[in-house]
C-alpha cells in the first residue's frame, strides 16, 4: 500500500489508432502510447486469431507473424518487409510496458499495391 492507505497500481498502456503507409511489398505502421512501452505488430494475410490470457501477467495468444520496435518509447513505428503485392493483410498493434502490462488494438487491414 502507498502512503495514506492508497493502493498504488500500474495501468496498461493506451494506444492511439495506428496509421499505415504501404507499397506493393512493405508497410510501415505507426502509433503512439501514453507511457513508455515496447511496440509490437502482428500481421498475416488471413484474419488474425487471438485468445485471452489465462492468468495474471500472461500475454494473450495472437496468430501470424510479428515484429517489434526497440521499446521504451512513446512513438512506435514498425516496417514490415517482403509482403506480396495486391494482397490484403490483417494486423493489430500491441504495447507492453516495463511492468508487463499489455494493451492491444482490435485487428484492422490494408491491401498492398499492385
Amino acid at each position: 500500500m502507498g502512503s495514506g492507505g492508497q493502493v498504488s497500481w500500474d495501468a496498461s498502456p493506451i494506444l492511439s489508432v495506428a496509421s499505415v503507409q504501404y507499397s506493393s511489398n512493405s508497410a510501415t505502421i505507426t502509433w503512439t502510447t501514453n507511457e513508455l512501452a515496447q511496440g509490437q505488430v502482428y500481421y498475416n494475410n488471413s484474419p488474425l486469431v487471438f485468445y485471452e490470457a489465462t492468468g495474471p501477467r500472461q500475454q494473450p495468444y495472437v496468430s501470424g507473424a510479428y515484429s517489434t520496435d526497440s521499446g521504451n518509447t512513446y512513438n512506435h513505428s514498425i516496417t514490415i518487409q517482403n509482403l506480396q503485392p495486391n494482397t490484403t493483410y490483417y494486423f493489430l498493434t500491441r504495447a507492453v510496458d516495463s511492468s508487463g502490462n499489455m494493451s492491444m488494438t482490435w485487428p484492422s487491414s490494408f491491401k498492398t499495391n499492385q
